[in-house]
């Protein structure tokens, strides 16, 4: 019984093995004309090949552990980006880049093109709780790059229980980017639904609440300001 055990769990590992190639350079050099296709655009000569190769969609390159979706990302290449979801598995689209530990749909909030976010979203939602080696989330990349867009379309996306206190600092740095950008709208929605977020220090330690503090010359007046934090604080 314990045999037949151990050769259905060799077995899982196996398959889910299968599912991510990451080859040697050498052996990567059969599937690189397939990569400087999807890098120059060209989506017809990558179909191409990827009719005769389809593991190509999963296979990463050596050195910087990168699919093809995350490099048509990169470039900006939208119909690209969405052809490859298509042809991609759910989990496929949750590889991550050796370098920043970023799945391709880190890198698209980091572009601040929404287009290509919805699409990965769609097919997997998943894809909006990972974080990357920096434990950043998706949506707190957008922000942290200024892209206001995106990171609208992620937060209407994002499972609000990933920006609670309990996981992480996710949302307060939201709450502390918006307030540094004069970007407010979001903030105030994502304090209303969860008001310690205010006092939850963020990834440089300072809490949005003191952010808030030095940037009190937004406000018409300091009353303002010291209600907030009396309501804050008492909630």
């Amino acid at each position: 019984m314990a045999r037949g055990v151990w050769e259905t769990l060799a077995h899982g590992v196996s398959a889910a093995m299968s599912r991510v190639l990451h080859p040697s350079g050498l052996e990567y050099s059969q599937y690189k004309p397939f990569f400087e296709a999807v890098q120059a655009g060209r989506w017809e000569t990558a179909r191409d090949f990827h009719i005769q190769h389809p593991e190509v969609v999963r296979v990463r390159n050596p050195f910087s552990g990168k699919t093809a979706l995350h490099i048509a990302v990169d470039a900006g290449h939208v119909d690209i980006v969405k052809e490859l979801v298509s042809l991609m598995q759910e989990d496929d689209l949750e590889i991550k880049a050796t370098q920043g530990g970023r799945t391709a749909l880190a890198i698209a909030a980091s572009k601040g093109i929404p287009e290509m976010a919805e699409c990965m979203v769609t097919k997997n939602k998943k894809l909006l709780s990972i974080p990357n080696s920096n434990n950043e989330l998706p949506i707190v990349e957008a922000y942290f790059h200024g892209h206001w867009h995106m990171a609208r379309y992620l937060y209407s996306v994002t499972p609000l229980e990933d920006l609670m206190p309990d996981k992480g600092p996710h949302g307060a740095a939201i709450i502390s980017n918006c307030f540094t950008s004069k970007e407010f709208d979001i903030s105030w929605d994502l304090i209303q639904r969860c008001p310690k977020l205010a006092v939850t220090r963020a990834y440089s330690t300072v809490t949005p609440l003191e952010i808030l503090a030095r940037e009190a010359s937004s406000f018409p007046s300091g009353a303002e300001l010291k209600f907030w934090q009396q309501w804050v604080y008492d909630c």
